[in-house]
């Protein structure tokens, strides 16, 4: 029992720590000014993933630890609650990882494909952000509710997950629902972004070799970007560590439910891994959060706005490719 409200104590820490970086970047994005027009749209994607995580988090504090510490469900199976709360869960997990394919896409467009991020502009961005959570929502509709078998529930003697057949008295005979959507999801967004993240390494190491005459300013710039990107590589792996961990952990054939806390664990510190990371990776980001603890509240918004390193960095590209071009 000692065991147990340990590892109790251990996921309610992780959650509130994870919920309080969360909610202090999130403050420090509308306080500094990341998102306005002018500055560069990785900001609202990034402040979307953020958003999406403390949702998560807040949803997970007011219904998992109510049912872990007495190892009692908060709602009766199958009950409207039941589903409401299946259905919620995993709109933010699909959220979550559609949101991966965007940053990604942002990536590339600013190392390999200038032309291509004109058409990624606020506006856009924010159109494909509406896309994307509408399709979330019918994703978990399905899932949870319309699939042949089964959906997802949270297990409150594991401290974690497990799939129910949809429907009271059904077998579950084939996993639908985990094989045919879950699964092909969460591994075609891993497989997207190991390519694009791949490819950009390649073009990086690449294009460094031919601009060892650019400006400071310049190479201050693209290490910005190639930050930024490591920040959303390093995101990457924590998501695709968690759906790894969902799905192949119980394999590992532990024989006491206790082990299953892991899981609980690495996925509420995926909630709160891109905030972490922003503090950590970001050095505008970590300046502002620095003046702003300081008690300077009235931040002020970005000015050397990742709006004009993206325009630097393509005409950077742009350059080498025609310098390579003329050379050929």
């Amino acid at each position: 029992m000692g065991l147990h409200y340990m590892l109790c104590s251990v996921i309610a820490f992780v959650m509130i720590t994870m919920l309080a970086c969360n909610l202090f970047v999130t403050l420090i994005f509308v306080k500094g000014g990341f998102l306005r027009e002018s500055t560069s749209p990785i900001y609202l994607i990034i402040f979307y993933s953020i958003c999406i995580g403390t949702a998560q988090l807040i949803v997970h504090i007011f219904t998992m630890l109510p049912a872990i510490f007495p190892k009692e469900n908060i709602f009766p199976l199958y009950s409207t609650g039941h589903y409401a709360h299946s259905v919620l869960i995993m709109v933010f997990w699909y959220a979550a990882s559609y949101i991966h394919i965007l940053m990604a896409t942002n990536r590339i467009s600013v190392f390999v494909l200038p032309r291509f991020a004109q058409l990624l502009t606020f506006r856009n961005v924010k159109i494909a952000l509406v896309f994307l959570s509408v399709l979330a929502i019918v994703t978990s509709v399905y899932t949870q509710l319309l699939s042949p078998c089964c959906r997802l529930y949270m297990e409150q003697l594991t401290y974690s997950y497990n799939y129910l057949p949809t429907r009271p008295g059904h077998n579950m005979t084939l996993n639908y629902s985990k094989y045919f959507v879950d699964m092909p999801i969460e591994g075609s967004v891993t497989a997207f972004c190991v390519v694009s993240y791949a490819f950009i390494c390649y073009y990086i190491n690449k294009m460094q070799r031919p601009s060892q005459d650019i400006d400071k300013k310049e190479r201050k710039n693209l290490r910005k970007e190639i930050m930024c990107c490591v920040q959303c590589v390093l995101a990457c792996a924590c998501y695709t560590f968690t759906w790894f961990a969902v799905h192949f952990f119980p394999y590992l054939g532990f024989t006491t439910m206790d082990a299953y806390a892991s899981i609980s664990v690495v996925y509420m510190t995926d909630c709160g891994m891109t905030a972490v990371i922003m503090l950590l990776n970001n050095e505008e980001v970590r300046r502002k959060a620095t003046r702003f603890s300081g008690g300077s509240y009235a931040i002020e918004p970005t000015r050397n706005s990742q709006a004009r390193e993206l325009s630097s960095t393509r005409q950077n590209a742009s350059a080498i490719s025609d310098d390579k071009s003329g050379k050929s």
